[in-house]
Order: C-alpha cells, then sequence, then structure tokens
C-alpha cells in the first residue's frame, strides 16, 4: 500500500471516528412509539466499493506481487432482535488485479500474465446499531470462502481455492426515510484458504491469506415490525 493510500485509509477513518462519537445523540427526541416500531424489523442491504488483498505472496514463491485493488461488493438480508441488536446472512467478495505478474513453468520459461484474484464469502454475522436517524454501528461475522485466479485471456480460471474468513467493522448509516438508510462502511477481513493444487512451479506449499480491506458505500430497505 503506498503513501497516499495510507493517507486516504486514515483520513476515512478519522472522519468516520468523528461522526461516530458526535452523532449517536442525534434526533433522541423521537417518541417511544416511533422507536417500538423498528423492533423486529427486516432489513435488506446492497453495498459496492473498493477492496484490496491483505496477501502479498498468494502464490507463495519468491516472485511477489502488489495488489492494487479493485471491486468489492456486499449483500445481506438481517433481522433486529431488539432495537440495537440483529443478527445476518451475507454474500460478499472482492477482486483484486495482478498486472504483469512472472509465472515461471517446470521448464523454467516465464510468461507475462494479467491476473484477477476473485474472492466470495458466504456466511452468517451480527452488528450492534445505536443513534437514531445517524446509526453507527460495529459488526462481526464469519463464513466459508471460495474463490480462485483468472487470467485475462483465458476463461476458466487456472486455480481455485476454498477456506474460512473472519471479518470485523464499523460504519455509519443515514436514516434518509423510516424504511430506507445509505451508509459507509469499513472492514477488514482475514482467513485461512487452500489452493486446489500448488499455485506455481516454485511454491513452498498451497495455503494463503483470503483476507482484504473494503470501503464501500451501501443502501439499505427495512421492513418494520411493530410491537
Amino acid at each position: 500500500m503506498n503513501r497516499a493510500q495510507i493517507k486516504l485509509l486514515n483520513s476515512v477513518y478519522s472522519i468516520l471516528l468523528l461522526l461516530m462519537l458526535c452523532v449517536p445523540v442525534y434526533g433522541q427526541e423521537n417518541t417511544d412509539e416511533e422507536l417500538v416500531e423498528q423492533i423486529n424489523s427486516t432489513e435488506f442491504e446492497i453495498a459496492m466499493g473498493y477492496g484490496r488483498s491483505n496477501e502479498l505472496n498468494t502464490f507463495n514463491n519468491n516472485n511477489a506481487y502488489q495488489p492494487q485493488g479493485g471491486f468489492s461488493f456486499n449483500l445481506g438480508i438481517r433481522y433486529y432482535i431488539n432495537y440495537n441488536f440483529s443478527v445476518g446472512l451475507h454474500i460478499k467478495g472482492y477482486s483484486d488485479n495482478i498486472r504483469n505478474y512472472d509465472t515461471f513453468s517446470t521448464m523454467g520459461y516465464s510468461n507475462t500474465r494479467n491476473l484477477t484474484l476473485m474472492n466470495f464469502n458466504f456466511g452468517l454475522n451480527a452488528r450492534y446499531t445505536w443513534g437514531n436517524k445517524w446509526q453507527p454501528f460495529i459488526f462481526a461475522g464469519a463464513g466459508y470462502i471460495t474463490g480462485g485466479v483468472l487470467d485475462w485471456e483465458e476463461v476458466e480460471p487456472f486455480n481455485s481455492f476454498d477456506g474460512l474468513a473472519f471479518d470485523f467493522g464499523t460504519g455509519l448509516g443515514l436514516m434518509v426515510a423510516q424504511n430506507t438508510m445509505f451508509s459507509l462502511t469499513i472492514a477488514q477481513s482475514l482467513g485461512a484458504a487452500w489452493w486446489e493444487f500448488e499455485p506455481a512451479y516454485t511454491a513452498t506449499d498451497n495455503k494463503f491469506n483470503p483476507g482484504y480491506l473494503s470501503i464501500q458505500l451501501g443502501f439499505s430497505f427495512f421492513f418494520l415490525g411493530t410491537e
């Protein structure tokens, strides 16, 4: 990660933390009846943004590469046990581009290729939310992870992987209507996965970390319950 990316991430974190400290008291004059309407509600969410792999040596050899980042997404549904706590199901993932990577054959020939690392996570998560109009939240989750590496000139992936992943993060939502929310989320994923076969001729093993950092803008729609 270069200095410009580090400065950008630090700025986003600082702004988000400042908002989380300042806005929880906003809208506390609302009545109990309004709060009760949101208990036991169901939320559908979709988010998209930037994702970047944590792994600098995915192919477990001496030919390291610098991940350039790419598209990330999150689709989910969650159920509110009470006003603050909810549990949900998610499908999330990212694609990370790898340009001009030198691969070596068993004969020692070098071949420069443009690759894309694809990652998909199917799992469960829990989230704690507070506030009213402005809604800061924290969350954590776990799931089954799968994916592969695509060559830009080929249709089929030349290697695939499976594993487990854990993710956690924070965010800030803005209720623009009684059942509509926009959000900004920062999440970090960690895990362990194994390639179907050794990813390179000089690879030391077939294990790697499939985790990634993501920054996403999201949209949520709520079906409100009553009590």
